[in-house]
């Protein structure tokens, strides 16, 4: 996949436009679309999206947490079939362009064949933009246009607002079933305060310093994702009150019955599948042991009756 901030400007394109914050299964509704229509009209499959979430340029104060950082959102694209991924900073001039404007900026020396956005898509100065505007210059401009309606889960209609409640809620399987994935953190291992393993309970640490929407504090069984193969595990994410409390969360994992020759530096991420307790300041270390011993059985309980493969069909049935 070829990573840009310019429009292919030497040969024809189809474009799917949109913040594409999570890659959720509306967002890959509309990349099927995109990819369908690609193939039809024999041109390279585009995402136009934005550097930053645009509101943190026009309402930073509401400017929401992330579901994906810009490093996962082009992995998932490219893991998804995207030819092009178009990353346009987003400034105030961008943002005060006339949606009229904006589509001719897509379409360099009128080689625009096909757009693609989803139903509530809004662009341009006052937010005049929408599918009905694109699909009237698709007429005049000669390119086809799609609007992809939207793709619901259990009644309720999938976006990332949908997604950040869910996670703000600890609801980690219903997110789950919106974004098509499980929510979690990927980063590089770092050194840990080492009382885990002084407890029984080795670690591999992961500092929250990412932007992204938050879950509650507290204790999860979740996948570890090393080298490409997931392990069991159960996880805490928090500022460790009875031992260690700091300002910036960690997100510690203990990998269930195997050791893991996880050095500091290397690559990992962290999956949550449920939330088991939430964060609790013990009155010392030995009942923060009890109560690990007893996370360890719950957690290790979860992963025998929840096999990786059920749990992927679970994703694919919600």
């Amino acid at each position: 996949m070829i990573i840009t901030d310019r429009i292919p400007e030497n040969e024809a394109i189809a474009v799917a436009i949109g913040t594409f914050d999570g890659i959720h299964r509306g967002h890959r509704a509309l990349l099927e679309a995109l990819k369908t229509a690609a193939r039809r009209l024999g041109c390279p499959a585009v995402v136009v999206t934005f550097q930053e979430h645009p509101l943190t340029i026009l309402d930073p104060d509401h400017a929401p947490d992330l579901l994906t950082t810009r490093q996962e959102r082009a992995a998932l694209l490219e893991t998804l079939g995207v030819d092009v991924l178009v990353e346009l900073p987003f400034t105030q001039a961008l943002a005060g362009m006339q949606p009229q404007a904006f589509i001719h900026r897509l379409s360099p020396q009128g080689r625009l064949r096909h757009v693609a956005v989803g139903f509530n898509f809004r662009f341009g100065a006052g937010a005049q933009g929408d599918g009905k505007l694109i699909a009237a210059m698709g007429a005049e401009m000669g390119f086809t246009t799609q609007v992809v309606p939207p793709f619901r889960v259990a009644g309720q209609t999938v976006s990332s607002t949908a997604i950040r409640g869910q996670i703000s809620q600890g609801r980690m399987q219903e997110a789950a079933s919106m974004l098509g994935r499980w929510y979690g953190y990927q980063g590089l291992s770092v050194r840990g305060k080492q009382l885990g393993r002084t407890l029984g309970f080795p670690t591999v640490n992961l500092l929250e310093t990412q932007r992204k929407a938050a879950p509650p504090s507290g204790v999860y069984a979740t996948y570890l994702v090393w080298r490409g193969v997931r392990y069991p595990a159960m996880t805490n994410i928090g500022v460790n009150p009875t031992v260690d409390h700091v300002t910036v969360r960690r997100i510690e994992s203990y990998v269930l019955g195997q050791k893991l020759s996880i050095g500091y530096g290397d690559a990992v991420a962290v999956e949550l599948l449920s939330h088991t307790r939430g964060e609790i300041a013990f009155p010392g270390v030995q009942a923060l042991q009890e109560q690990l011993d007893r996370d360890r059985e719950e957690i290790a309980r979860f992963h025998a009756e929840n096999t990786e493969k059920r749990l992927q069909t679970l994703l694919e049935v919600l």
